[in-house]
């Protein structure tokens, strides 16, 4: 599991994740003017903030650095809104580690540390991130038919709801 003291790496990884995966998708003036150091302290904030709800964050190391993390919370999702659902907030690497297994071990950890009468775990994922939409669909994820709209760096782009129930 994460910790505060793992907020900095946790940045620096979600930092050079967002401007690899939202590329295409986000204008790149915006992805350039990401603060590492407010990202830091959003991570500190985070998960300074993990209480007995079910919040939590595993984070991938190589060398003792942070490569990449998954967090996970209790869903929102209005049907899905219950102690034995929980959402996969985020899950980042960093691009120089993607497509060796990592980010599958990633998800791995975050499912293995809920609790046991977890019956399923929502995400939301770019409607046209067509990657990402595959490496959850390889993992036992489906689209549920929702649609949102995701606010990222003040830039509203579609979203679709994925859930995997694990009965």
């Amino acid at each position: 599991m994460g910790g505060i003291d793992d907020a900095e790496g946790i940045a620096a990884s979600h930092v050079s994740s967002w401007k690899y995966a939202y590329a295409g998708h986000l204008p790149a003036e915006l992805l350039d003017k990401i603060d590492l150091g407010e990202r830091a302290s959003r991570w500190r904030a985070i998960i300074g903030a993990f209480d007995a709800s079910g919040s939590y964050v595993v984070v991938a190391l190589v060398d003792q650095v942070v490569i990449g993390h998954a967090s996970v919370r209790t869903s929102n999702v209005a049907e899905y809104d219950t102690r034995r659902y929980f959402e996969l907030s985020s899950i980042y690497l960093s691009p120089e580690f993607i497509g060796r297994g990592i980010g599958a071990s990633l998800l791995g950890a975050a499912i293995s540390a809920l609790p046991e009468d977890a019956v399923g775990m929502t995400l939301w994922v770019l409607r046209d991130n067509a990657r990402a939409r595959r490496f959850y669909e390889r993992h036992g994820f489906a689209p549920e038919g929702r649609a949102d709209v995701a606010q990222l760096l003040g830039v509203s782009l579609p979203e679709v709801l994925y859930v995997r129930h694990f009965y």
